[in-house]
C-alpha cells in the first residue's frame, strides 16, 4: 500500500466507543480540522485515508508475570510477561487489529514475505496479517524443540513439532479468519494471526496509532478487535484526497463490569 499525503486540512472524527465484545454502540463527538501536514502530495481520486489511535478508558490492569519452567537457560533470558493486552504510556493499545468492513478490492494484502518467530520463547510478532493463501515462514531462533498448534475454524488445524535443528517451516492459511497459535511445549507462548484478503486492514503499535490508507472515500464502518477486549465497530466518513482522523476507545474491564 503506498504512502497517502494530505492536501488540504484534515477532517477529524473523534468517537469514544464503549463496547465490549459483541456490541456495536458507538458515540461520535466530530471536532475541529487541524491544517495540513507539510509536504503533503496529491491523493488519488476518491480515496482518502484514516488515521487514528486505540485507547484504554480507564487504568489498565498489571500485565501478570509468566511463569517459566521449561528450557529455562533458553527462555528466562527475558522476562515474561502476559502478552494478551498492552497499553503504554497515554493509554495507547497495542495488537489490535483495525480493519474496513465490507470494501471489495480488487487488491489484495500486501504479498510479504511473512514471518513469525520463536526467540526467547516468544511468538514474534505476537499479532499479525497475512494474506490468505500466502505462505507465513515460522522460525524457531530458540534452538529448543517448540511445537505450533493452530486453532482454526476456516482452515484446517494443525499441531506441528519444530525441532532445533528445523530452523524455518511454512503454513498456509487460505480463508480469511483469526487463528490463536500456541506452544504446548512451553504453554505461555501464544500469537494471533490474522488471515485477510484485502488490503484495508491493519495492527495498532505500541503507542496504539495506526493508519490505514488508500480507502476509497465516503462513509464506511471501521471494525477494531482485540483478543481479550472483544470487538467494536464504528461509522466514518472518508473525505476525498485527505483523512479521517479517529480515536477507537476500549473501556476499562472494571467501567465495563460496573455498566453491567
Amino acid at each position: 500500500m503506498r504512502d497517502t499525503s494530505l492536501r488540504t486540512a484534515c477532517a477529524i472524527v473523534v468517537a469514544l466507543v464503549a463496547v465490549s465484545c459483541g456490541r456495536d454502540d458507538v458515540r461520535h463527538a466530530p471536532v475541529a480540522a487541524p491544517p495540513a501536514r507539510p509536504g503533503a502530495g496529491d491523493s488519488a481520486a476518491g480515496r482518502g485515508a484514516i488515521r487514528g489511535r486505540v485507547v484504554y478508558d480507564g487504568e489498565p490492569p498489571e500485565r501478570a508475570k509468566l511463569l517459566v519452567i521449561k528450557d529455562r537457560d533458553v527462555c528466562r533470558v527475558i522476562e515474561h510477561r502476559d502478552p494478551s493486552l498492552i497499553v503504554g504510556e497515554g493509554g495507547g493499545i497495542a495488537n489490535v487489529v483495525v480493519s474496513v468492513d465490507g470494501l471489495a478490492s480488487a487488491d489484495a494484502y500486501d504479498a510479504g514475505p511473512y514471518v513469525l518467530d520463536q526467540r526467547d520463547c516468544v511468538y514474534d510478532p505476537h499479532v499479525m496479517l497475512v494474506a490468505a493463501g500466502a505462505p507465513l515462514d515460522i522460525l524457531n531462533s530458540d534452538g529448543v524443540l517448540h511445537n505450533v498448534h493452530t486453532f482454526c475454524e476456516m482452515n484446517r488445524a494443525s499441531n506441528v513439532a519444530q525441532p532445533p535443528a528445523l530452523k524455518r517451516m511454512t503454513m498456509t492459511f487460505e480463508r480469511p479468519e483469526r487463528v490463536q497459535l500456541r506452544c504446548d511445549v512451553h504453554g505461555w507462548m501464544s500469537a494471533w494471526v490474522v488471515v485477510v484478503d484485502h488490503p484495508y486492514h491493519v495492527v495498532s503499535g505500541d503507542d496504539g496509532a495506526f493508519v490505514i490508507e488508500d480507502v476509497p472515500a465516503g462513509d464506511i464502518t471501521l471494525r477494531s478487535w482485540h483478543e481479550t477486549l472483544g470487538e467494536q465497530t464504528m461509522r466514518v466518513s472518508v473525505p476525498s484526497g485527505r483523512e479521517a482522523v479517529v480515536e477507537l476507545g476500549y473501556p476499562s474491564r472494571g467501567a465495563d463490569e460496573d455498566a453491567g
